[in-house]
């Protein structure tokens, strides 16, 4: 939506719009669109829940909590899944791929505040800051592979020993490289190996125990084994001033051209959540169903006409003269 255009509005309409591109992006059959009445002139909260809003203490269907401030011609990104534990089934960059798709469509920025994510490994044990467990581990932050700020060079800090990030005797580095190298024997890790290569094999770890079946108590305690340790190491990080990473504001320009790219190459590899794709597929199903009733009736139709035929010919063969 161009500038020009967007002054042209009347705020009512302004607003009657915005809601429109979020509902043409969030299908209505998997989210519920709700609007909050702040009354502050320019702006526009919403939250975007999955399926049906949930108001319980024990868990949220927050996909997304946003606010379109239009005078600045941005939207702010407050919560990405953020409340916890949480139901919203629809993973993160399927989430942020489709508010990309509104904030072009509106012709705005994202801004995302200060970069708070973290990662539930099970019940209260978590990952409190993914931004630096994944720089350690790719490089970037979980934002920064979606264009969101700019990306610094850590990768000295990546090839560091991993007992550089523990004190020294720390027992935690002998329980960490053990757990590590007793879940996949086809490693060998020691206290001299880098961070990087450690942060790896965790990341492994986790997503073998997370496909675990649910009940299974032994994944329950290494998950929160797994989440102690790494925010030991991400704590300690933080504290000597490893990570070079500005959490604060971060920007997703969406006329910059690689930011149209990382969107680009996600369409192609995401596969997006829509009833509607489930409603085609029935379709089709019925389609080729009516089809076969469609030809039954079909045959049963030149049977009768078939009938009909002998009828005719045998009434004609009666009232022709010889």
């Amino acid at each position: 939506m161009s500038e020009e255009k967007l002054r042209n509005l009347t705020p009512e309409s302004r607003d009657e719009l915005t809601q429109k591109i979020l509902e043409k992006y969030f299908d209505k059959k998997l989210y519920v669109i709700e609007e909050e009445n702040m009354n502050i002139r320019n702006n526009q909260f919403f939250s975007i829940y999955y399926k049906q809003k949930f108001i319980s203490d024990e868990e949220s269907s927050e996909c997304l909590y946003i606010l379109i401030i239009h005078n600045e011609r941005k939207i702010h990104l407050h919560h990405l899944r953020f409340v916890l534990p949480n139901i919203c089934k629809i993973n993160g960059a399927e989430l942020l791929y489709l508010l990309y798709k509104v904030a072009s469509e509106l012709n705005y920025d994202i801004v995302i505040g200060t970069d708070h994510s973290k990662k539930q490994l099970y019940d209260q044990c978590y990952i409190k800051n993914l931004a630096v467990y994944n720089i350690l581990l790719t490089g970037k932050s979980y934002y920064n592979r979606f264009g969101y700020g700019e990306v610094n060079d850590n990768e000295e800090i990546r090839q560091m020993k991993i007992k550089d990030f523990f004190d020294e005797n720390d027992n935690d580095l002998k329980r960490l490289i053990e757990l590590l190298n007793m879940e996949i024997s086809e490693v060998n890790l020691t206290v001299e190996s880098s961070v990087k290569d450690v942060i790896k094999v965790v990341d492994n770890v986790i997503r073998i125990l997370e496909k675990t079946d649910s009940e299974n108590d032994s994944a329950k305690e290494k998950l929160c084994s797994l989440s102690s340790l790494i925010n030991k190491i991400v704590q300690n990080t933080i504290t000597k001033k490893y990570i070079k990473y500005d959490s604060r504001d971060l920007l997703l320009d969406i006329d910059n051209p690689a930011t149209i790219q990382i969107y680009n190459d996600l369409e192609k590899k995401l596969k997006i959540t829509t009833q509607g794709g489930e409603r085609m597929k029935r379709k089709k199903m019925k389609t080729r169903d009516q089809r076969g009733r469609k030809t039954k009736r079909h045959h049963n139709k030149i049977k009768k006409v078939d009938r009909q035929s002998k009828r005719n010919r045998r009434t004609q063969k009666e009232i022709t003269p010889h």
